[in-house]
């Protein structure tokens, strides 16, 4: 008989990175428990109080929630481990009492796993004594599950199998505290608008995954999306988390200059299928990714340079 665990993890629509992991990783612990999931949402509260703090069984969070994390705080166990896939970048800026919080649980979690061995400096305020493994967030998809996503696509993509796509992928358009977009959706769209007026027989798509428009840049950066897949035959936004890694295997250019990272399960999916991955330096990447420095290069000029090796007629 399996043993019994706990996965607690979002698992919602649209579909970002993190909830990507989240079903592959569920899917692969089924094959080896009998798990019960949860997701984060506060009408599980009352489920989470008894299974951190009271229950024996392993339980994995998929998330550094400040309430799961406060829960952990008062376990009775050592059987909690949690997966950071980037959120402790945010640790610096935690006022001196959620930080003894965080502190405490997270010593008493069983382990903390981190997708990247560079988050570990983010842990350097709480000392030296946490539990960590070191673990890629990068499942490979079912290929099976290939024809059911394709269907998605636009027919015109459908029809061009896949051959001649540069491709970008934004979670969800949003200004971090200084004023600046994490995903450079602006950067993105402006290159693609540019690139697309050259290379006509390539196909410039772009996946949204969040397209609630909830602030009034979200609203800026998805008109301008919007505007130019109408008005470019060869620009395509694809939404609500439509899934990118099918265009991979044929694709030309994988496109990520964010301002920050975790371990990006797109650009890992870009990799293991072979395409061409053109990525800001911000923070370590995979050593087949192809790097830039959105500050001082160009990256109009590289893709342009990378397209120009690949002998993409114009």
């Amino acid at each position: 008989m399996k043993e019994t665990i706990y996965f607690i993890a979002a698992l919602p629509m649209p579909i970002g990175g993190v909830t990507v992991y989240n079903q592959r990783k569920l899917s692969v612990l089924k094959n080896e428990y009998n798990v019960i999931h949860l997701g984060t949402n506060k009408s599980n509260l009352i489920n989470f109080l008894f299974i951190i703090i009271f229950s024996k069984k392993e339980v994995i969070i998929s998330s550094m929630n400040f309430i799961l994390i406060f829960l952990n705080f008062f376990s009775l166990n050592r059987h909690v481990t949690f997966i950071d896939h980037n959120a402790s970048r945010y640790f610096n800026s935690l006022n001196f009492l959620t930080r003894l919080i965080y502190k405490f649980s997270l010593n008493k979690a069983k382990k903390i796993v981190i997708v990247d061995d560079y988050l570990k400096n983010n842990y350097k305020i709480f000392g030296n004594k946490l539990n960590f493994k070191v673990e890629s967030a990068f499942i490979p998809p079912v290929v099976s599950d290939i024809d059911n996503i394709i269907k998605k696509y636009p027919i015109e993509i459908r029809n061009l199998k896949y051959r001649n796509c540069v491709i970008a992928s934004i979670s969800k358009p949003y200004l971090n505290v200084d004023g600046e977009d994490v995903y450079n959706s602006e950067l993105i769209l402006e290159c693609f608008e540019k690139l697309a007026l050259s290379y006509r027989d390539v196909y410039f798509v772009v996946g949204l995954s969040d397209v609630s428009r909830d602030s009034k840049y979200a609203e800026k950066i998805l008109d301008k999306a919007e505007n130019l897949s109408l008005n470019n035959k060869n620009i395509f936004i694809l939404k609500n988390g439509t899934e990118l890694w099918p265009l991979f295997e044929k694709g030309l250019i994988y496109f990520r200059p964010t301002l920050t990272d975790g371990d990006s399960i797109t650009l890992r999916e870009a990799i293991h299928f072979g395409c061409k991955s053109l990525v800001s330096d911000v923070v370590p990447r995979p050593k087949e990714a192809i790097l830039f420095n959105f500050k001082r290069d160009k990256a109009l000029s590289k893709l342009e340079g990378i397209l120009e090796n690949l002998n993409v007629s114009y």
